[in-house]
């Protein structure tokens, strides 16, 4: 319970860097002045150092919330089983509880690259229409015309695995 008490503030804190990033780039592309340039720099260096503090925080919580699903898992199981006010036992050393639980961790890191590999084949797609687009119309750099976003749109929600 502790550990929730504290959550408004973590995400609070959390939402502080993507923020100033944002201000810092919208900084950047208008072209603002030097003054106003070095105020959002350190609050961005602020952002990334309140982003990184509030990791630990997820981590942990998380890491919390598995055990307490974990728990909630076997109370419902002896419930189930007509066993209410026993405690249920876990042994690691047994080859199958091991086995399942390394298992279990590959699942995870299986489908984060799963993830992330489709992520990766979409942002390259996308940035060679980008290429392919200013190179074809010169005139999108200058702002004299504009590009196909529909494409890059189409680019992403068709990208497979």
């Amino acid at each position: 319970m502790g550990m929730l008490m504290t959550c408004p503030f973590i995400l609070a804190e959390d939402t502080f860097g993507p923020i100033t990033d944002n201000a810092n780039g919208i900084n950047e592309f208008t072209g603002a002045g030097s003054e106003i340039r070095r105020v959002t720099d350190h609050l961005d260096a602020t952002g990334n150092t309140t982003k990184a503090l509030t990791k630990g925080y997820a981590m942990v919580s998380a890491g919390l919330a598995g055990f307490l699903l974990f728990q909630a898992y076997f109370d419902r199981v002896l419930l189930f089983q007509g066993k209410t006010g026993e405690l249920f036992n876990v042994n690691l050393v047994c080859p199958e509880v091991l086995i399942g639980g390394v298992l279990a961790i590959m699942m995870v890191f299986l489908f984060s690259s799963w993830g992330l590999k489709s992520v990766g084949g979409a942002a390259s797609k996308i940035i060679e229409e980008v290429r392919r687009q200013i190179k074809a119309d010169p005139g999108i750099m200058e702002g004299t015309s504009r590009p196909d976003y529909g494409r890059a749109v189409d680019i992403t929600t068709g990208a497979k695995h």
